[in-house]
């Protein structure tokens, strides 16, 4: 797989995981993949962007990005994507940071995270709820919450992750003007729009039933049809006017 066959796309792809459960669990779902699977997509990650770094004029960065903070991405994912060499970004919710709510990653493990080169971290909402059905005063109070827990843990990022993966431009500005300057959504491709301040992403979503050939396919974008209709009906963000 060569650049060229990646439509629309400079040099990096953003793929997009969950939760990494256990082999044993018994939880079961697309977005729920088991430890075992996610090493073999691993392996065929690392072997996809060797081969484009051996044989293409300009190599492919493949950046893994985990949405809702589960504690099994530091577990279970981790230690996989160090193995392989392979960048991340873990989005985090930030009211879990604050309560420790069980499976969700805490400030104690923030602490822990921060230490991991190619990990970087970004925020994925206070509560989970999505952005667009809240009102003016819920939507400042929503920021309000994720500026404090961030400034009582002395941290701060540039990475958010649209829970629902949906925003309007209205939203996209609040974000940018609290210093969430990265932005992602859950639109498929590898398209990023850029206006004045920030940037907005899109990502390929990988699922857990997902084979190898599959994944390659995905990311050369021959389901940009099935995607297209499933944003549709979902009402996504949808990226124009692309710079």
């Amino acid at each position: 797989m060569c650049r060229k066959q990646i439509r629309h796309n400079g040099s990096v792809v953003y793929l997009m995981f969950h939760s990494i459960e256990n082999d044993d669990s018994d939880v079961k779902s697309i977005y729920h993949m088991s430890v075992s699977k996610f090493q073999k997509i691993c392996l065929l990650l690392r072997s996809i962007s060797d081969t484009t770094l051996r044989e293409c004029e300009a190599p492919i960065e493949i950046i893994c990005t985990f949405d809702d903070g589960y504690q099994n991405y530091i577990d279970n994912a981790l230690p996989i994507l160090e193995e392989y060499n392979l960048k991340s970004i873990v989005f985090l919710i930030a009211k879990n940071l604050i309560i420790q709510s069980k499976g969700y990653i805490d400030g104690k493990s923030l602490k822990t995270l921060q230490n991991y080169n190619n990990t970087s971290i970004g925020i994925h909402g206070y509560g989970h709820v999505d952005l667009n059905f809240l009102s003016a005063k819920q939507l400042s109070e929503e920021l309000i919450n994720i500026r404090n827990v961030c400034e009582s843990l002395g941290f701060s990022t540039k990475y958010f992750s649209l829970p629902f993966g949906r925003a309007n431009d209205d939203i996209l500005s609040k974000l940018s003007g609290q210093g969430f300057t990265e932005i992602f959504t859950s639109d498929y491709g590898t398209k990023v729009l850029s206006r004045n301040g920030y940037k907005v992403y899109q990502r390929i979503d990988i699922w857990s039933d997902d084979t190898n050939i599959t994944v390659k396919q995905k990311i050369k974008q021959c389901w940009r049809l099935f995607y297209a209709v499933e944003s549709y009906r979902a009402n996504l963000y949808k990226i124009t006017n692309l710079n």
